[in-house]
């Protein structure tokens, strides 16, 4: 069993002046989405909870894949990640843990159900025994970091606002892009297949004023709201 310490901000929740995210979603209660927040992870690793941990931002996944070749996931579970940014399990422990990790080295691959996923270059993992640390959200590690797309090969600079791996902040800090609802790697206004039309579909198509409040993949802002205008 290989241990992770891993931090990420979602841009979507994220408030640079406070360097927290919101925690709105999880006030809906635990059940099944749309009208609970999910008592199961929405990412199909199998994950089940019976409570809600304090502080919680939303879901999230951790995938370690091969460096060379993202496709192979080596190993993946889901998790939360807490308004202050840090990664915990479904029980609320600080460390993500998984097993059938063999390979010496491999990359640390975060994802989020309507952000832009984003991975770190090969890591080492350590021998004696500790947690492998990673902080998506700090400027030092910004090097070490690829947005994800599905294109053959990932790439360093996705099409996206300034061609940055993550959104930057003036405080220095990094969050993960807000927007890709179709998960494509891509976030596109007007482009087929773009991330605003089904955001407009699920408040009904007609009217741009109308929202729905919920636990929805079109929530970009994880407000529990789902608006167009």
């Amino acid at each position: 069993i290989r241990e992770f310490i891993l931090s990420a901000f979602l841009q979507g929740a994220y408030d640079s002046v406070s360097n927290i995210m919101t925690t709105h979603l999880p006030t809906l209660g635990l059940g099944t989405a749309p009208t609970g927040f999910p008592s199961v992870s929405p990412y199909g690793t199998g994950e089940t909870i019976t409570s809600i941990p304090a502080n919680v931002t939303d879901w999230i996944k951790v995938e370690i894949v091969d460096p060379t070749n993202p496709s192979t996931i080596y190993a993946q579970a889901s998790g939360f990640v807490r308004n202050d940014g840090t990664v915990i399990s479904t029980t609320g422990g600080t460390t993500i843990q998984m097993s059938g990790i063999t390979q010496p080295t491999g990359s640390i691959r975060i994802k989020h159900r309507n952000h832009l996923m984003t991975r770190t270059n090969p890591i080492t993992w350590t021998t004696n025994g500790s947690a492998n640390e990673f902080d998506f959200t700090t400027s030092t590690n910004d090097a070490n970091v690829f947005t994800i797309t599905t294109f053959p090969v990932d790439i360093v600079f996705p099409t996206v606002n300034g061609n940055q791996p993550m959104k930057k902040y003036v405080n220095n800090k990094r969050a993960l892009w807000s927007g890709d609802i179709n998960q494509d790697g891509i976030i596109r206004y007007n482009v087929f297949p773009d991330d605003r039309s089904p955001i407009l579909s699920a408040i009904g198509g007609v009217n741009p004023l109308a929202f729905i409040t919920g636990y929805y993949i079109e929530d970009i802002t994880l407000d529990k709201k789902v608006n167009y205008n």
